[in-house]
């Protein structure tokens, strides 16, 4: 029949129930343990200033700035080994003046 949810033909939409809790409980206990050492830390003057948000302790701003990466390696593990071997063999002939025993 058209525009029933089994055939789904002329747009129907379904809907989708989702669980009502918002977390599981073990996340709440290890957010309050968190948020307890963090207050702890403030007793014992550890923390200067306001005290930082779950937020601002989980996501800092500091990693959220990261800008462009300097390496990417679309070719996988082997891409990284040998970019890894030619900066090795490149600092040590910097460390040995040239060789690559040591010989000056």
């Amino acid at each position: 029949t058209s525009g029933d949810s089994h055939g789904c033909q002329g747009g129907c939409h379904r809907s989708i129930k989702l669980p009502t809790s918002s977390c599981p409980p073990q996340l709440t206990v290890l957010e309050e343990a968190l948020m307890e050492s963090i207050q702890i830390l403030k007793l014992q003057k550890r923390i200067l200033g306001p005290l930082p948000t779950l937020d601002e302790i989980l996501d800092p701003k500091e990693e959220q700035e990261i800008g462009e990466f300097q390496y990417q390696f679309e070719g996988g593990d082997a891409e990284i080994v040998a970019v890894v071997q030619c900066e090795l063999a490149h600092s040590d002939v910097q460390n040995t003046g040239g060789g690559l025993h040591g010989s000056k």
